[in-house]
């Protein structure tokens, strides 16, 4: 089921979104704070060089291990830097979210039992012949929500998912392992019928924070990255799903040009929105092993396809903008967006209209990494999270939209006014008693969405 975003107030609905993030040992990231962030769009500023892009890539739960290089980590020539880095990383779930993945055949969740110490362990009868694991399940999972807290460990090549503290989801205190009894979890099993079963006992590291970090998480992050993107050919397929590095577009929009046209139409009608010198998109097949991506930029009732050009041929920007709104307009669930720079592969006016459209979509969290007034003002963002450069480390400040003066003191860093990123497009100006009766009315006939 798409999620268009109609009828949705504002950015709190709840639904899945990375809530907070924290580095260690990660390129110029050594020990930084904790980054907070919200549903909506959450915004990395700074100058350049102060690691806006290693955030966001580390964001995408991809990026390749790097550690940290400076006279903190390599005191003397020739020394080796610390060769563990870790990231820790909390998301938040709904009920009917939890509820959607574990109505999938033969799901199996793995659940940490209660400390014998805590009244759960005794109320849920853990310890007797008959413990209550219906209940017990049925407790853990009767919220509105559950946050989920995972740390990707990363030794130099290899890389695993841990559970800082158990259980990843905090809401009680659990049982406690030893390295001789690794196997303290009851497994949950959830069938289409709605009924929940005891199944057995599991390792650690199947504990349902892994589970959906792996599963869950991970699959629903998408990173799109300020080089330009041409990825105009690829071989035909039947994935309607698109790659995290976008590199199977031409097979996903050919897919939704002959499964679902009205809703291609509709994709195109955004891609002119924004891009206006875009007249139109389509898919052609070449020898029915590839398909590849046209771009019209005269109206195509004109029937002159010899007038098309390839995305390769194209100008900067379109495929980047061609892969945000398929993932935007065809997800079937909630992804978490992160956009790179996007000044530097679109103009001004183009970003605008895009962040219109995205707004129109706000089942998703987006995190846009920019030093652009234009595109702080044009977001009116969640979060904001200033970014410097001290000696060869990052640091992250966040900044709070309602103090005027630390917004003075940082967006001077970035050579932006106050009056560049807030409240400068939302001034109206109204003179002489006429006007002065006529708006309000005029302003409570308005569409809600202009």
């Amino acid at each position: 089921m798409r999620h268009p975003g109609d009828g949705v107030s504002d950015f709190q609905s709840l639904r899945m979104y990375i809530s907070r993030f924290q580095l260690h040992n990660h390129k110029c990231f050594y020990e930084p704070p904790e980054l907070q962030l919200e549903p909506g769009f959450n915004i990395l500023t700074g100058q350049n060089n102060t690691g806006k892009t290693a955030l966001l890539k580390a964001l995408s739960l991809i990026d390749a291990f790097d550690p940290h290089r400076s006279l903190k980590t390599i005191p003397t020539p020739g020394a080796q830097p610390e060769q563990v880095s870790w990231l820790d990383i909390s998301f938040l779930l709904t009920k009917d979210e939890l509820a959607e993945i574990a109505n999938v055949q033969g799901k199996k969740f793995y659940i940490p039992y209660p400390h014998r110490d805590t009244g759960l362990y005794q109320s849920f009868g853990f310890g007797s012949q008959h413990p209550s694991f219906e209940e017990f399940f049925k407790f853990v999972f009767s919220r509105e929500s559950l946050t989920f807290k995972v740390q990707l460990l990363k030794e130099g090549n290899n890389q695993r998912w841990i559970i800082p503290k158990y259980p990843s989801f905090g809401i009680y205190k659990a049982a406690e392992a030893t390295p001789s009894n690794e196997r303290v979890y009851a497994i949950r099993e959830r069938t289409l019928a709605g009924k929940f079963e005891y199944y057995g006992k599991s390792q650690r590291a199947d504990e349902l924070g892994v589970d959906l970090a792996n599963n869950f998480l991970v699959p629903r992050i998408y990173y799109f990255w300020a080089e330009r993107f041409n990825v105009d050919t690829c071989s035909v397929g039947k994935n309607s799903i698109l790659a995290p590095n976008a590199n199977n577009l031409p097979e996903v929009l050919a897919n939704l040009q002959g499964r679902n046209p009205d809703r291609f139409k509709e994709f195109n009608s955004l891609v002119r929105r924004i891009l206006p010198q875009v007249q139109y998109i389509s898919i052609d097949t070449i020898d029915n092993q590839q398909v590849k991506i046209i771009v019209w930029p005269i109206d195509p009732k004109t029937q002159r396809p010899d007038l098309t050009i390839s995305l390769a041929e194209s100008g900067t920007g379109i495929g980047q903008i061609l892969a945000i709104l398929y993932v935007v307009l065809n997800s079937d669930h909630p992804q978490t967006i992160l956009i790179d720079e996007p000044q530097s592969f679109l103009h001004p006016g183009a970003i605008r209209k895009l962040i219109e459209v995205l707004k129109l979509h706000k089942q998703h969290q987006y995190i846009i990494a920019t030093h652009s007034p234009t595109v702080i003002s044009a977001v009116n963002p969640s979060t904001i999270t200033m970014l410097s450069m001290e000696g060869a480390e990052s640091t992250m400040t966040p900044l709070n939209t309602k103090d005027t003066n630390s917004l003075q003191t940082y967006l001077a860093e970035i050579g932006a006014r106050l009056a560049d990123v807030f409240g400068a497009d939302e001034i109206l100006w109204v003179e002489g008693l006429t006007e002065e009766r006529a708006f309000p009315e005029s302003w409570r006939r308005m569409p809600e969405n202009l």
